[in-house]
């Protein structure tokens, strides 16, 4: 086996598995580029120590000389199942979407019908969080708290805002005692589906 060759793999896979499957919820603008060029430089590699360790088996006879090859192979099925699980997320049917729009930045919280939500903070780039959430009391608690510096409670509530085009909702942020934070951000419910919540008589209601 080439030791070389081997640390090549390790060293590429290990970069493609941070680029591809570790940063998957961070979108930086330039992030599409830079994984474009990591999956060309990775190919590239994964081609040149797959021809070599070909060559090299054909004169030693050796399985151990295609150990680079096999280890290329699985890190390949690694990223694969694990794009394809972690991609599964986000099918899972929204029950509400809500959004804050500012000038250069923005946010948004979506609500699943599986008792999951996504949570994007975005402004050059987009970072995602994700979590469960349950309704009690016709309040909506988080698993989290803190979520990165916008959301600051694991409690919100849906309400009536005339004011609001559409829906004519908001979500807000409250304390344990039910009132509103006022200095932190709101959220516009941009969609709402579901046949309970077409009739009004989603839980919060």
């Amino acid at each position: 086996m080439n030791v070389n060759r081997f640390t090549l793999i390790l060293i590429t896979g290990i970069a493609v598995v941070y680029r591809l499957v570790y940063k998957i919820d961070e979108d930086f603008f330039l992030d599409g580029i830079l994984n474009v060029f990591t999956i060309i430089a990775a190919t590239i590699v994964m081609i040149g120590v797959i021809v070599r360790d070909v060559n090299d088996y054909k004169l030693s006879r050796s399985s151990k000389q295609l150990l680079p090859t096999f280890t290329s192979v699985l890190f390949l099925l690694v990223i694969a199942v694990s794009l394809y699980a972690l991609n599964r997320r986000d099918n899972t049917p929204t029950i509400v979407f809500a959004s804050y729009s500012g000038d250069f930045n923005g946010a948004s919280l979506d609500l699943r019908a599986n008792g999951t939500y996504k949570f994007t903070n975005y402004a050059l780039g987009a970072d995602y969080f994700r979590g469960k959430y349950t309704i009690k009391d016709s309040v909506i608690i988080l698993d989290k708290s803190d979520i990165d510096n916008v959301i600051r409670s694991n409690r919100l509530v849906i309400r009536s805002a005339p004011f609001v085009p559409g829906t004519g909702l908001m979500i807000y942020q409250i304390n344990k005692q039910g009132q509103v934070l006022e200095d932190e951000l709101s959220f516009q419910v941009r969609r709402i589906t579901g046949d309970n919540v077409e009739k009004k008589e989603a839980p919060w209601q």
